[in-house]
């Protein structure tokens, strides 16, 4: 199945490749149209012969759902779900815990409030004693339905483990969260606004270990400095429960842009050395150097001039997998659904 699939997609990769003018990541394929249908047809095709194994372990991947995310992510999912399956999960999956729109608020307006004390400099703590210095570009972080969306894959595994997520206007890494507390009952209203506060909190405790200038960062500070990271201005998450011997609350909060990001860099000698981009620049407050625009609601954190688009997805599907160049293709040049919260 996975070879099925990794070849269908190396086959168009080498198509568009071969035609002068073809470029696959702005969907301009139109000479190809009939082969990209084939492989979209060998990709389907093998996907219902799969064996039982995998498609029980892949059964959150729907074909109805396919799109420049979770197509090309297919193949690893399998392997993923596999290993998970082997290994054991933490806890049995039960249900979803949906979101009102004043919880939603109130998980933005807790991050805001972190990342605002942070930026103003008025949080004392870490930094070897210091503690942390003021932001000149902390970005104000708004919701988003899409990562909301792909942060349900994780909290329905009820798996503890790193599982990156591409953000689909500009498929760049999202960024992630996760925590679980034992709840004496699978009633999460009962429990959520006190279980989700001590989640964020512990989150953002790690402060007492941070420093900016620490690098490679402390693995152990990774969930605050997501919290903080200034070029973050997105975030969704999902709330579950799971059942071990108890009832498990389970969260999971992907952000876009991703923080705790490292880079290889090219150093003398065709060597390659890690690169620790800090979680925001020091210094006082400047917005208009940043190309930001000055604080609203809060008073250290700038606004991202994307937020001000009037569309979430105003980019999106100018920059695409081939994946997505199909699904045009097939649906008369357009995509066949937006997700609650988008418009094209």
């Amino acid at each position: 199945m996975f070879e099925i699939i990794l070849l269908s997609y190396l086959i168009m990769v080498l198509l568009s490749w071969m035609v002068s003018g073809v470029n696959v990541y702005r969907c301009e394929c139109g000479p190809l149209k009939s082969l990209y249908i084939l492989a979209y047809i060998i990709i389907i095709i093998s996907h219902g012969i799969e064996d039982k194994s995998v498609t029980a372990s892949t059964e959150f991947v729907k074909l109805s759902e396919l799109n420049a995310t979770n197509m090309v992510e297919l193949a690893r999912l399998l392997r993923v779900k596999r290993r998970l399956d082997d290994d054991g999960k933490a806890g049995k999956f039960k249900k979803f815990y949906k979101l009102s729109q004043e919880q939603k608020d109130k998980i933005v307006k807790i991050h805001n409030l972190y990342r605002n004390l942070v930026a103003s400099g008025l949080e004392r703590r870490g930094g070897n004693g210091t503690g942390q210095p003021p932001a000149q570009n902390m970005r104000e972080m708004v919701w988003d339905n899409y990562l909301a969306y792909k942060a349900k894959e994780l909290t329905q595994m009820c798996f503890n483990l790193e599982y990156p997520h591409r953000y689909p206007d500009n498929l760049t890494m999202m960024g992630q969260n996760r925590g679980t507390v034992d709840i004496p009952s699978c009633d999460i209203a009962q429990h959520y606004d006190s279980t989700i506060e001590f989640i964020f909190k512990e989150w953002y405790e790690e402060v007492e270990d941070y420093n900016l200038d620490t690098s490679p960062p402390l693995k152990t500070t990774k969930h605050y400095a997501q919290i903080i990271w200034a070029k973050s201005y997105k975030v969704g998450c999902s709330v579950g429960t799971c059942v071990r011997s108890d009832c498990m609350l389970f969260i999971t909060c992907d952000y876009y842009m991703k923080g705790n990001v490292e880079r290889r860099v090219a150093v003398p000698g065709l060597k390659f050395e890690m690169v620790y981009p800090k979680a925001y620049a020091a210094g006082e407050l400047d917005c208009k150097g940043f190309k930001l625009y000055p604080p609203e609601t809060y008073s250290h954190l700038c606004i991202a001039p994307e937020t001000r688009s009037g569309t979430l997805m105003s980019g999106y599907p100018t920059v695409c997998l081939i994946t997505v160049c199909m699904l045009m293709l097939l649906t008369g040049n357009h995509l066949p659904y937006c997700l609650e919260g988008y418009m094209l």
